[in-house]
């Protein structure tokens, strides 16, 4: 699996990073959502995108979660960036 982090023109591969991953869905919510936290992660904004790839690839075949990163919390001692991601049709039911 690969998790990546893009934003514009930049991506962060995060998958060495990863501490913990989980997605979800539930039968009344519109869309999946993702909480993943990273160590000594790398400066992610809001609005960037979080890629999920069932591969060791980066083949548009196997994205399985494709969404905006929103609440990102960094921990100041240990620098540990826990943040939700959403996938893209919750973005676009909020404009």
């Amino acid at each position: 699996m690969k998790v990546i982090y893009g934003k514009e023109a930049t991506r962060y591969d995060l998958t060495s990073s990863v501490i913990d991953l989980s997605w979800s869905s539930s039968r009344g919510q519109i869309s999946q959502h993702c909480e993943i936290k990273v160590q000594a992660a790398p400066p992610l904004q809001s609005a960037g995108f979080l890629m999920l790839f069932a591969g060791d690839s980066l083949k548009e075949s196997e994205q399985f979660f494709h969404g905006p990163l929103v609440n990102p919390k960094r921990d100041d001692k240990t620098g540990d960036l826990t943040v939700t991601a959403y996938e893209l049709s919750w973005y676009l039911q909020k404009k």
